[in-house]
C-alpha cells in the first residue's frame, strides 16, 4: 500500500486505488478483567462500526500485513502505532478465547506500551501496578545480627529490594556499577535465608576466577554459612549431598556439563554472577541456567547490555522464564525503547558511584595520544593498504567475519608494537611502549602502583622485559595464572610492588586492588564495559585516593575509530537501563568502511 493511499485514508479521506476501497479504523480502547495471577485484555479495531476479531488481526501482524480484508471486500488500514504495540503485546501474551492473557507480573510493560493506560483497568489490575511499583522503591533492611559487616545505606537498600523481589515471587537484576559491592548485599540475603528453618541450598554460578573472592567473603562476613565448591566433571551431585550446605558454588563450565543433573536438584536460589556470560539467548551456558530449579532467581553484572538488547532479555528470560520476548522490541523505535524502558524498571536494580558511593574519591578519566615513528607508521600504512584491497577489492564481495576479525586485530597489533607482528622485533621500541614506561616510570617514582591491561598477552611480555630492564618490581597474570588471591595480596602489600600487568579477558572482574591508582589501558577495543570493569579493579569501596584512568590511542590508526564505536555502545545502555538517547549502528561494511579508513 503506497504510503500517500494510507495518509489520506487516516486523514478521513475516501480513496480508491488499484481497484481497492480503503476504509479509515477506529481503535476501541482496551478492556481488561483479571484472575488471580493473570489478566486478559482485548483491544480491536473497528470499521464503520464492526470489530475485527483478535485471531484475524493476528493472522494480519503474522503475515506483515498492514491491512485486513473487510466482508464487503474493501480493505480495513490498521494504525502503524497500534499495530507495532499490538504485534509487541501478541508477543508477550497468548490468546484465549479472542482476548490476549498475560502474567499479573507482566502488568508493568503491558502498562508502559499500552501508554500507561492500563491504570484505568481493574482494581486487581491497578493493585498489581502498585505493588510492582513498590518493589521498585523498596525499605532499606538491615543485614542479620550474624552477619559481619555494617552495610551502606544504598547497600541497605539493595537488601531490601532483593527481599521484596523474593516476596513478589521475581527474578532479580542487581545491575550496580562494578565495586559498590554486589557480593555483600546478596551474601547477606543468603545469610538472611540460612538463618530461616528448612532452607534449601543456593547455587552461585560464577566465572573461576571469581571463586576466592565469594569464599574469601564468606568467610569473613558470614563465618557460619557452609560452603561447597563444585568443580569437574564425574563429582558427585545428590540432593542429599548439596542439602549438608548453605551455599554450593560452580562455574559455567561445570554447569554446562553438569546441568542435566543438576537440573533434577532443588535450590532456593539460583544465583549468577557476572551474568553477561548468558547474554547469549541460545548459548549452552544459557541453555543450562535456565536448567536449573530454584525459588527464587539473581542476577549480579555491572553490564547487563555490552552490545545488544538482546543480551539484556537472555537474563531477564533466565529470571523470570516466558516473561519477556525481544521479538517485541526489536524494531527498537525511541517510543518500544521507552516503553522497554519503563517495562524491565521493576527487575531490574541499577545504582552508579556517581549517585550513592558519595565518599568515593574522585575518578579522571584521559586519552594519553601517541605518534607513530617512521618506520611504525610505514609498516602500519602498509598493513592497512593490504587490508582494504582483500576486504573491498570487489564492491560486489560481503567481507567474512573471520576475514574482518584477522584484520581488526592485525591493524590493532601494528598499532601497538612490531613485536606483536614478528616476535623477532619484540626487543624493538614503539611509541605507545615508550609513552606507557614515561608514564610508569613517574608514577612509581612518587611512590603510586599502577595496573597495565592489555587484551594482548604477547605485548604484556615486552612490557614486563622492559620494567626488568628499568628494575621496577611487577606482578602478572593472564589465563595461564593459577594462584590469583596470593598475586593480588603480594601487590596490595609488598611495596616493592608497583606495576600489576593483567590480561583484560583473565582480570577484568574478580580483583580487588585498590592499592593502585593509576591505570592504563594500552589498547582500546569495541566495549567500553570491558574497559569500564577493569578501571574499577582500583575504583571501588575501599579506595581513599583518587583514581586515575588513561586509554593509549596511537592517532591515525583504527584505534582512533575504535573510540567512536565505544561511543556508540555506551548509547544503547543508557537508552534501556538509564536515562539517555541514541541508538548504535550495526558493524556493516560502510562502517567497516570508515574503520579501516587512512585519515
Amino acid at each position: 500500500m503506497d504510503k500517500a493511499v494510507r495518509t489520506l485514508v487516516m486523514e478521513g479521506w475516501k480513496v480508491n486505488a488499484q481497484g481497492k476501497s480503503y476504509s479509515k479504523p477506529t481503535v476501541k480502547m482496551p478492556s481488561v478483567s483479571s484472575g488471580l495471577d493473570w489478566f486478559e485484555m482485548s483491544s480491536g479495531i473497528s470499521f464503520d462500526g464492526k470489530e475485527i476479531p483478535v485471531p484475524e488481526l493476528l493472522s494480519a501482524c503474522k503475515n506483515g500485513g498492514n491491512t485486513v480484508v473487510l466482508d464487503d471486500g474493501t480493505y480495513g488500514i490498521l494504525p502503524e502505532e497500534w499495530l507495532l504495540n499490538f504485534t509487541a503485546l501478541t508477543q508477550l501474551g497468548e490468546v484465549h478465547s479472542e482476548k490476549l492473557r498475560f502474567r499479573i507480573q507482566q502488568a508493568t510493560i503491558v502498562n508502559a506500551l499500552l501508554d500507561q493506560r492500563l491504570a484505568e483497568a481493574s482494581q486487581e489490575i491497578r493493585t498489581a501496578l502498585a505493588e510492582l511499583e513498590a518493589v521498585e522503591t523498596p525499605a532499606p533492611a538491615k543485614a542479620p545480627a550474624s552477619f559481619n559487616a555494617t552495610l551502606r545505606q544504598y547497600q541497605e537498600v539493595g537488601l531490601g529490594w532483593l527481599m521484596a523481589m523474593q516476596k513478589a515471587h521475581l527474578g532479580a537484576c542487581l545491575a550496580d556499577d562494578m565495586g559498590l559491592g554486589k557480593t555483600v548485599q546478596v551474601l547477606a540475603l543468603l545469610e538472611d535465608v540460612r538463618l530461616r528453618p528448612h532452607h534449601m541450598p543456593s547455587l552461585v554460578v560464577l566465572p573461576f576466577s571469581l571463586i576466592f573472592n565469594w569464599q574469601e567473603e564468606c568467610r569473613k562476613f558470614a563465618p557460619q554459612m557452609k560452603s561447597l565448591v563444585h568443580l569437574g566433571a564425574g563429582r558427585r551431585i545428590s540432593q542429599e549431598l548439596f542439602n549438608k550446605y548453605d551455599i554450593v558454588f560452580t562455574t559455567y563450565g561445570t554447569l554446562r556439563n553438569d546441568a542435566p543433573k543438576m537440573g533434577g536438584i532443588d535450590f532456593e536460589y539460583c544465583i549468577l554472577d557476572e551474568s553477561q556470560n548468558i547474554k547469549n539467548h541460545d548459548s549452552s551456558s544459557a541453555q543450562a541456567a535456565r536448567c536449573i530449579k530454584a525459588h527464587h532467581r539473581i542476577a549480579m553484572t555491572g553490564t547487563p547490555i555490552e552490545n545488544s538488547l538482546a543480551e539484556l532479555f537472555s537474563q531477564l528470560d533466565f529470571l523470570n522464564p516466558g516473561m519477556f520476548n525481544i521479538s517485541a522490541f526489536l524494531k527498537k523505535s525511541q517510543a518500544s525503547l521507552e516503553a522497554l524502558r519503563n517495562g524491565v524498571k521493576p527487575f531490574i536494580l541499577r545504582r552508579t558511584k556517581q549517585e550513592v558511593a558519595k565518599d568515593l574519591p574522585p575518578k579522571t578519566e584521559q586519552l594519553l595520544f601517541c605518534n607513530m615513528e617512521d618506520d611504525e607508521k610505514a609498516q602500519y600504512d602498509q598493513l592497512l593498504a593490504y587490508y582494504q584491497k582483500e576486504l573491498f577489492g570487489d564492491d560486489n564481495s560481503k567481507p567474512q567475519d573471520m576475514q574482518v576479525l584477522a584484520a581488526l586485530t592485525r591493524l590493532r597489533q601494528a598499532a601497538c608494537h612490531p613485536g606483536l607482528l614478528n616476535p623477532a622485533k619484540s626487543s624493538e621500541s614503539s611509541a605507545k611502549l615508550e609513552l606507557l614506561l614515561e608514564n610508569l616510570e613517574a608514577v612509581v617514582s612518587e611512590g603510586h602502583k599502577a595496573l597495565v591491561f592489555s587484551q594482548f598477552t604477547s605485548f604484556l611480555k615486552i612490557i614486563r622485559a622492559r620494567l626488568e630492564k628499568l628494575d621496577i618490581g611487577y606482578c602478572y597474570l593472564d589465563g595461564e595464572t593459577k594462584d590469583r588471591a596470593q598475586l593480588v595480596a603480594s601487590f596490595s602489600n609488598d611495596a616493592e610492588k608497583k606495576v600489576f600487568l593483567i590480561s583484560l579477558k583473565a582480570g577484568g572482574v574478580g580483583l580487588n586492588l585498590t592499592a593502585a591508582e593509576y591505570v592504563y589501558l594500552v589498547d582500546p577495543w569495541w566495549n567500553p564495559a570491558a574497559e569500564a570493569q577493569a578501571i574499577d579493579r582500583a575504583y571501588r569501596i575501599g579506595q581513599t585516593c583518587p583514581v586515575f584512568a588513561y586509554r593509549l590511542v596511537t592517532k591515525d590508526t583504527i584505534e582512533e575509530r575504535v573510540m567512536q564505536l565505544q561511543n556508540a555502545k555506551r548509547r544503547l545502555a543508557d537508552t534501556v537501563i538509564n536515562e539517555g538517547t541514541g541508538l548504535p549502528a550495526k558493524l556493516n561494511k560502510e562502517d567497516l568502511r570508515a574503520l579501516l579508513s587512512s585519515g
